[in-house]
């Protein structure tokens, strides 16, 4: 749902702000490809994962931290550019699309 990824996002960056760290703990990092990337780029500070999907989910957040930091490097080179932070809506429904991930 749109509105808990909203509130997921709101809750890791007041945290960050007050200093805190924040972790989460759950079924939806390991069976959903797209969360743990979402909380990634939202400044999560650890994310637990069922054994069987560490490796996958590693191997998916490693690709997505270097497009992060190459849309960065993007934003950087044109200082007009307002980035709002927001994931884009296609994303959002592909991770609440996503089926889980089977053994």
């Amino acid at each position: 749902d749109g509105a808990v990824l909203t509130l997921i996002r709101s809750v890791i960056k007041d945290a960050k702000k007050a200093g805190k760290k924040v972790g989460i703990c759950g079924q939806a990092p390991s069976d959903h490809p797209g969360f743990a990337e979402l909380l990634a780029e939202a400044g999560i500070d650890s994310i637990s994962l069922n054994p069987d999907s560490v490796c996958g989910v590693r191997q998916r957040l490693f690709k997505h931290e270097a497009l992060i930091e190459e849309r960065k490097k993007a934003e950087e080179s044109q200082p007009n550019t307002k980035h709002l932070g927001a994931m884009p809506s296609d994303e959002t429904s592909a991770i609440e699309a996503s089926p889980p991930l089977t053994q």
